[in-house]
């Protein structure tokens, strides 16, 4: 055995800078530069979507609160009761707290993420996303503010609050971190200042956490089946934290642990947890992002050989039949083989992704709302499909289309711009380039200031003004999941006949477009020259090459995953029935 303190933590004048002690200020040491560097990492890359979705400063806040009071318990055996008891008391009932109350919020983002993409998937109407009040002078101004904030932001506050008032409260009654009033004894010693009441709050909310909201957190998202990680995620957090609190409540009360609090304080029973806390919420993200980048690369060289493929085909096909007599005759199952690889390759190229959204996008689009939590940019698609479907049919004059439809034209596209691409307005913005978004803000800009305008002017109820126009492009069907038609893999595959019979097909599931364009955009507003058909192309670019890469990829493969499991179920039934005939 090493050199350690055979007395262990004893509280006595001299720090234990033993082995052990510097095993636990190393552990302290490298596993804050890991922690750093993770951090580090997300924040320069918070622009990925699937990383945005999860409030990257959010879990950041919650690891860097978290582990200030890590770092205090790894370091509680080194320097050996050489730390203030006021700031402990400070730390153990402000910072753990706090830090396990933005974990609970981060916590409840993938809760919120799920319940509104299904109401997007289900066809709800959403308003225009309400901007934030002017701020009046005075008392009215601080409740307007308050008022306008949501429900979940004013119960974050008031919790914050009521944390706050209650450790001064207990700060400022107990004597022993002062001399001047309370109650207790005055100047304790060190041990003994860890003990007492003052220190239930902060063990209250350690339990409630654990063994109360983390259950039932679990409950509430057990039907979420994402392909992020982050139920299995939380499901960690959860987990890991379960054994800490009554471990170190025993720890700390029981004499039972003597001896292994000299070498492993009481509350070191937390760092386990709060280290796997620390560990899923910075690197899981990290290891989404690597394999959504090995993803990227596999997708884009399944393309691009398809690509070269379709190139050799031509050539390969004029001195091809005298090779293709021989080859039936040689080996079919080798050809077999090589055409169910090469359909398989086919299905991750664009043409396929293009036939899904016009055949039917409603698969597609459950798979993103339901498990990649990036419906909008399925809805979007399907959106500016409609709204072209809508140009080239709209009514024209020697070729030019009529002022009457291009003035309806440019409210259905002023809807789309508020409702999937405004960061100001949208639930939902789609993740776009940054030069794309502000060419779009320059066509449609003035016309979303001039309707939130007009809602705001309407003080006494500005969303059910005309004007403010409760702008929605909602499906009647084509976002209900019950009774939808389910479209396989080899129906898109199969399906070039039924789109070569006409140059336009219409979608089975085609979008309501249900706006009265005059109750919009005011008429006064001037339609940009820019605008014509081509306004939406490089926005419909940006996203549907990130659906390529991304959701369609995993929205393949699970397909074939489920085209598997069907056809082992089929094989098990059909061998049992052939086993029961024999038996007869």
């Amino acid at each position: 055995m090493g050199n350690i303190n055979s007395k262990g933590r004893d509280w006595g004048s001299v720090v234990n800078f033993d082995d052990l002690g510097k095993l636990y200020a190393a552990v302290a040491i490298v596993w804050t530069v890991v922690l750093c560097a993770g951090m580090a990492w997300l924040t320069s890359h918070r622009h990925l979507a699937y990383l945005k979705m999860r409030n990257i400063p959010l879990a950041i806040a919650a690891t860097a609160t978290l582990h200030v009071y890590l770092v205090k318990i790894l370091l509680a055996y080194t320097v050996n009761g050489h730390f203030s008891c006021d700031a402990e008391f400070w730390i153990m009932n402000i910072y753990l707290p706090m830090g396990i109350a933005l974990f609970q919020a981060n916590m409840v983002q993938l809760q919120s993420i799920s319940g509104q993409q299904q109401k997007l998937l289900e066809g709800h109407r959403f308003a225009l996303k309400a901007g934030k009040p002017l701020r009046r002078p005075g008392f009215r101004g601080l409740w307007m503010e308050w008022r306008s904030t949501s429900a979940a932001k004013r119960a974050e506050l008031l919790i914050a609050a009521g944390m706050l008032l209650v450790t001064t409260a207990i700060y400022l009654a107990s004597r022993k971190f002062h001399r001047s009033w309370g109650s207790g004894v005055a100047d304790p010693k060190p041990a003994m200042c860890r003990k007492g009441w003052e220190w239930i709050p902060s063990t209250i909310w350690q339990l409630v956490f654990s063994w109360f909201y983390g259950p039932y957190v679990l409950y509430k998202i057990r039907n979420i089946n994402d392909v992020h990680y982050w139920r299995l995620q939380i499901t960690i957090c959860i987990i890991a934290g379960l054994p800490g609190s009554p471990l170190w409540l025993a720890a700390l009360y029981s004499t039972q642990f003597r001896l292994v609090n000299r070498f492993w304080v009481p509350p070191m029973w937390l760092a386990p947890g709060l280290i796997m806390m620390q560990f899923v919420t910075i690197f899981f993200p990290i290891f989404e992002a690597y394999k959504s980048r090995h993803q990227l690369r596999s997708t884009l060289d399944i393309v691009e050989s398809w690509e070269g493929k379709r190139q050799g085909d031509a050539s390969a096909t004029e001195s091809g039949s005298s090779r293709q007599n021989s080859f039936y005759g040689g080996n079919k199952s080798t050809l077999s083989s090589t055409i169910v690889s090469s359909r398989r390759r086919e299905m991750y190229t664009m043409a396929h992704l293009d036939k899904a959204l016009v055949i039917n996008a409603t698969p597609l689009l459950n798979f993103a709302a339901t498990k990649e939590f990036t419906g909008e940019n399925i809805v979007f698609l399907t959106q500016v499909r409609d709204w072209r479907a809508a140009w080239k049919r709209a009514q024209r004059n020697f070729g030019v289309v009529t002022g009457q439809s291009r003035r309806y034209l440019f409210n259905l596209a002023v809807e789309i711009f508020v409702l999937s691409i405004s960061t100001k307005t949208a639930h939902f913005p789609v993740n776009i380039e940054g030069k794309i978004r502000s060419d779009l803000e320059a066509v449609f800009g003035p016309a979303v200031l001039d309707v939130e305008q007009d809602r705001d002017n309407n003080v006494v109820d500005p969303f059910n003004h005309p004007s403010s126009c409760e702008m929605g492009l909602v499906s009647a069907k084509a976002f209900e999941t019950k009774g939808a038609p389910h479209v396989t893999i080899a129906e898109y595959n199969n399906s070039d006949q039924a789109l070569s019979k006409t140059e336009e097909p219409v979608p089975p599931h085609t979008m309501v477009l249900n706006l009265d364009a005059s109750l919009c955009v005011p008429e006064s507003v001037a339609i940009p020259v820019s605008f014509d058909e081509h306004v939406f192309d490089g926005a419909e670019q940006s996203v549907k090459y990130m659906v390529l890469t991304n959701t369609w990829p995993k929205f393949v493969d699970s397909r074939k995953e489920h085209g598997r499991s069907i056809g082992g179920k089929a094989a098990s039934l059909m061998e049992s029935f052939r086993l029961r005939l024999q038996k007869k």
